[in-house]
């Protein structure tokens, strides 16, 4: 079977560029308060510097996120077999049990029909 979710890598990426959206914004909030004679060209290019900068010191974090992600995938997925496993043989058992019982019923209704007679 495995686990039921989608492969979750592009909802990581989509995080990631929110994450350097948000920088972005913050940082051109930041250069409008403090140094608002800081426009056009400049002001892009101050902010995309630094948005790579801060982006480049966190990129450890999110691969570290995809590694843990994937952990999980992995453990979610060998749980699910052995639950898979342990799911056949308890309807193995039941199948015998089961069975047993048929016999034995089928033992009492031959005692009842000699009872009878």
């Amino acid at each position: 079977m495995g686990l039921d979710y989608g492969w979750t890598c592009g909802d990581i990426d989509e995080n990631i560029k929110d994450f350097k959206s948000l920088l972005e914004s913050h940082l051109s909030d930041m250069l409008d308060d403090c140094c608002p004679m800081l426009e056009g060209k400049q002001k892009t290019e101050f902010i995309k510097s630094n948005v790579d900068y801060i982006y480049n010191d966190c990129e450890g974090i999110f691969e570290d996120l995809r590694e843990c992600n994937s952990d999980m995938r992995k453990e979610a997925d060998r749980q699910i077999h052995i639950l898979e496993e342990e799911k056949e043989q308890l309807e193995y058992e039941v199948s015998n049990h089961q069975e047993k019982i048929d016999e034995l019923e089928e033992e009492i209704d031959q005692l009842q029909e000699r009872i009878a007679f």
